[in-house]
């Protein structure tokens, strides 16, 4: 969570009360696919998570909320939804 450990970046941080973290992941073929997040410190909060696939526009507070899209769930095993 804080690996730029400079007075500018906390200085930023504390003026836009936030902190902005990116990460670039490759993923080999198309697909459904999870995405798994984990608590590790209960004082920190996830405001907002942005999944860029192509075409992400620069903007101070991020794209705006999309709308659910869920994959069709299948029957199980036992014919009952998962």
């Amino acid at each position: 969570m804080h690996a730029d450990g400079s007075l500018a970046a906390w200085e930023k941080s504390v003026a836009d009360g936030v902190t902005v973290l990116h990460s670039r992941h490759v993923i080999a073929e198309p697909g459904f696919h999870v995405l798994k997040l984990w608590t590790l410190d209960p004082a920190l909060v996830l405001q907002k998570l942005v999944v860029d696939t192509g075409g992400l526009r620069p903007s101070y507070l991020g794209p705006p909320e999309s709308a659910v899209h869920t994959a069709p769930r299948t029957a199980g095993p036992e014919g009952s939804r998962r």
